[in-house]
């Protein structure tokens, strides 16, 4: 690939910018071609249109198209067959890509990797100014090359590589190589050679660099005498060095082979493995040949030494694994890539999810059974009163993994299976409750219950099994009692509860803790809590308005029927007993309404009323409201 984006102002910028550089110049007497190479233009002074510029060649021919960009304008246009090239015209290589400018001589002037050139035409001659590179004559005529700085000219001859230094121009073939080159072109094996020695032809000091086949420098040291290098991983080199004063003193290339390292076989990750299972690995190698495995498990790391390419461990836990395989040859190790293992395990003894935890009666059976998924060894059932089995009050042998077993005093034990093999292999434990008889729901127990002014309330009550001296009552939201609303330990057999809301709710009683004397828990009771249903209030069918004077004006005292858990009553009064002529309306928090008015004669009323949970009542019945003969007060 052509770089065509550098661009450049003047040439004292172009060595600050792209390279350290000499200038010199390749005088020829003959007009040039390019030949697949992308351009772009230059001119360091204000560039006039195209058709201005002075034309030194065309462009016959090119590999691929292309843009080239005329410095100090912003135009870039398109390189194709046929373009005009124009005085002070640049090419520039990138570190993959060679240009070729042709004569019509048929010489070529051939432009190496990462090179800059410009072409110009002075005293009607070309001139191929290298600004940095290499350049390569092949052809019948030789070329003189004038370094532009030192005035120093060098006569090239057909096939001659001209390179730029710092110390100026050079023919490739002058350039000094103190290295006795046993390296160049070699290929040196890793697992061989772990350093490599350079020696030289006479002594000198200087910069050795390390460079890949990218151009890019891996290392660098400064030398004064013989060169040794490590082995760098595989790939190409060269070794350049360079002396005090910048000068080249010489190059090697070599190649570094490839390790021979292991390559492991995947491992399937999408299975659930047994505990104890074997799990085999295997790797592309030798079957003679030493290895040393090194298994990094979820609770430490381990290195075995094993003889050809397979090996196998046991996955005893579940997690992430590390294996890694080492070859051994000539006393040195050529690891592989580490192969990560994310393992998920499930017991090779289990007791089916159901009878993980089961409750019964005294001298009842509980049956388990086991699966062995690794074997069809026998196992044996064994029952503690501890988790941790340090203490074993029974063994039941099943030897085809089914039992029934039963146990004669109440408690809370837990039972495991566990085979006959070397280790034994142990299920996880099941819990195995033996219970004495539970605790019942009394039968004055109301399941609907109002509540009261007092509060939210509800009354619990039970008959606690024989011996019990203290229960724990649990109230919940669900039969499962996730979240507990009210949870108390009482030696009653009833309780009021203040509750938050109203609504539906469930309760039980349980031991206070496990115990020989109660052990299960009562089924789930449930218990609606409402609040009182409202009704239409009563009323005083015909009542005698009482009069007294208030303030000097006409107050008239109407009575109502006092209301369980009113908080508002709403008078309503009417002139006529279809109840479609209002006079008056009052809301009040008495029973007891006070009426300023001057009429008399007979009115009709009724009430509603709002208890103290926001409940509105319907209306009452319609009752008489009869003014009393009393004196007369203008409003």
């Amino acid at each position: 690939m052509i770089n065509t984006h550098y661009n450049i102002t003047d040439e004292d910028q172009q060595g600050k910018s792209f390279f350290s550089f000499d200038r010199f110049t390749l005088v020829l007497g003959s007009s040039l071609i390019v030949g697949g190479v992308v351009l772009f233009k230059y001119n360091p002074f204000q560039v006039p249109p195209l058709r201005q510029l002075e034309p030194v060649a065309k462009i016959q021919g090119l590999e691929f198209e292309s843009k080239r960009k005329i410095p100090g304008t912003l135009t870039w246009i398109d390189t194709i067959k046929g373009d005009t090239l124009f005085n002070g015209d640049q090419i520039l290589t990138d570190e993959k890509a060679s240009a070729t400018v042709e004569f019509e001589s048929g010489s070529k002037l051939i432009i190496g990797p990462q090179s800059l050139i410009r072409i110009e035409v002075l005293n009607n001659e070309y001139q191929i100014q290298l600004v940095k590179g290499q350049l390569k004559v092949e052809g019948d005529a030789p070329a003189k090359i004038i370094d532009v700085e030192t005035g120093k000219s060098v006569q090239v001859k057909s096939g001659e590589e001209i390179v730029s230094s710092k110390t100026g121009i050079v023919a490739k073939s002058e350039i000094q190589n103190i290295l006795n080159d046993p390296k160049q072109g070699s290929v040196i094996d890793p697992h061989v050679t772990k350093e490599i020695d350079f020696t030289l032809k006479r002594n000198d000091s200087g910069t050795a660099t390390l460079i890949d086949a990218n151009g890019n420098r891996v290392a660098s040291q400064s030398f004064n005498g013989p060169i040794t290098i490590k082995t760098p991983n595989p790939g190409r080199y060269t070794l350049e060095l360079t002396g005090s004063s910048g000068q080249s003193l010489g190059r090697s290339s070599f190649r570094v082979s490839p390790y021979n390292k292991p390559q492991l076989q995947s491992v399937a990750t999408n299975r659930t493995y047994v505990r104890g299972e074997v799990l085999p690995i295997a790797w592309a190698g030798s079957e003679t040949a030493d290895y040393r495995v090194i298994l990094k498990t979820p609770t430490g790391e381990q290195s075995v030494m094993v003889k050809g390419n397979k090996f196998s461990f046991p996955l005893n836990d579940e997690g992430i694994y590390g294996v890694q395989v080492a070859l051994i040859q000539r006393g040195q190790e050529y690891p592989s890539d580490e192969m990560k293992l994310d393992i998920k395990l499930e017991e090779a003894l289990s007791i089916p999810a159901e009878q993980l935890k089961q409750s019964v009666p005294v001298k009842s059976p509980a049956d388990y059974a086991v699966k062995n998924k690794l074997n069809n060894s026998p196992v044996v059932f064994e029952v503690s009163p501890e988790q941790d089995f340090s203490t074993i009050v029974k063994k039941v042998p099943a030897e085809q993994g089914k039992k029934a077993i039963v146990m004669e005093k109440p408690g809370v034990y837990y039972v495991r299976a566990k085979s006959s093999d070397n280790p034994p292999l142990v299920s996880p434990p099941a819990k195995m409750v033996v219970t004495t008889p539970v605790a019942q729901v009394s039968k004055n127990y109301e399941k609907r219950q109002e509540i009261s002014t007092e509060g939210k309330q509800a009354t619990l009550s039970w008959i606690k099994p024989q011996g019990v001296r203290e229960v724990k009552v649990q109230v919940a939201k669900d039969p499962n009692f996730q979240k507990l609303i009210v949870e108390k330990n009482t030696p009653a057999n009833a309780e009021i509860f203040n509750l938050p809301n109203v609504g539906n709710y469930f309760w039980r009683v349980l031991p206070k803790e496990d115990s020989a004397e109660f052990l299960t828990p009562s089924a789930s009771v449930p218990l609606e809590v409402t609040l009182p249903k409202v009704t239409s209030p009563e009323i005083i069918a015909q009542q005698i308005i009482e009069y007294e004077e208030v303030n000097g004006k006409p107050n008239h005292v109407i009575k109502l029927v006092p209301y369980k858990n009113a908080k508002n009553y709403t008078l309503e009064v009417f002139s006529d007993a279809a109840l479609k002529k209002p006079v008056f309306k009052q809301a009040v928090k008495g029973t007891t309404v006070n009426w300023i008015s001057n009429r008399s004669g007979k009115y009709y009323y009724r009430v509603k009323v709002q208890d103290v949970w926001g409940q509105e009542s319907e209306y009452s019945q319609t009752g008489e409201l009869i003014f009393p003969i009393s004196p007369m007060v203008d409003l």
